[in-house]
């Protein structure tokens, strides 16, 4: 199986003083706001960091990188969290109604 490079394209407008970082990929994304510097674009269907953007990173003097990495680290663990959850509802639904929806089909 070939593993799928990242493609890693950014892009910063002066005039705003905003840096636009995204993993190419053609997933639909929708935008979290994290805090007043950090906005994350995610996945719309697997909820994985696809990109973000980061407000006035001149201004207030960012560390880019070891903010970026710290505030991904933070999402992902935050996602990973609410995807066991939603497992486990899931999981639970079936049990309870699978046996019923069989019954209903025989």
């Amino acid at each position: 199986m070939a593993v799928k490079k990242l493609k890693i394209e950014h892009h910063y407008d002066s005039e705003e003083d905003v840096l636009y970082i995204s993993f190419a990929d053609d997933e639909p994304t929708y935008t979290e706001s994290i805090d007043d510097l950090l906005y994350i674009e995610l996945g719309w269907f697997s909820g994985v960091p696809k990109g973000f953007r980061i407000m006035s990173p001149r201004a207030n003097n960012i560390d880019i990188i070891g903010f970026v990495v710290k505030q991904l680290k933070q999402v992902v663990e935050h996602r990973r969290k609410e995807l066991k959850q939603e497992e486990e509802l899931f999981g639970s639904m079936l049990k309870q109604k699978l046996p019923e929806m069989l019954a209903a089909q025989t």
